[in-house]
């Protein structure tokens, strides 16, 4: 998870034509830090009632494969030049779902 965030640091500057190459490494970065993510279970796992926890990892993979959509759309808009779209992705699309993400599988988080 922390490969995540490194990358997400460098993401969250946006990506434009100057930083393409950048970008794409980071985002390389992100998505083998998915991939990575998703043999792991989600610690709130441990806190959810045993019936329902199978569904939960389901819904944290779930969450993961959604981050990989979005990370392979934004490096394709990269590598077709497309900088404004792959930016789009990148602060509204990805950000979102790591926003939403974060606050579903680590609730205390910052706390």
């Amino acid at each position: 998870m922390q490969q995540m965030d490194d990358a997400w640091k460098n993401l969250g500057k946006g990506v434009d034509a100057e930083n393409r190459a950048a970008a794409r490494e980071e985002l390389a970065e992100f998505h083998a830090a998915v991939l990575s993510a998703k043999a792991q279970t989600p610690d709130s796992a441990e806190k959810v009632e045993e019936q329902k926890r199978a569904a939960c990892v389901t819904d944290f993979r779930e969450t993961l494969v959604e981050g990989l959509q979005f990370t392979s759309a934004a490096e394709l808009a990269t590598l077709d030049g497309k900088y404004k779209e792959a930016d789009t992705l990148v602060r509204n699309k990805l950000a979102a779902l790591r926003s939403a993400g974060r606050g579903k599988f680590k609730p205390n988080e910052g706390k």
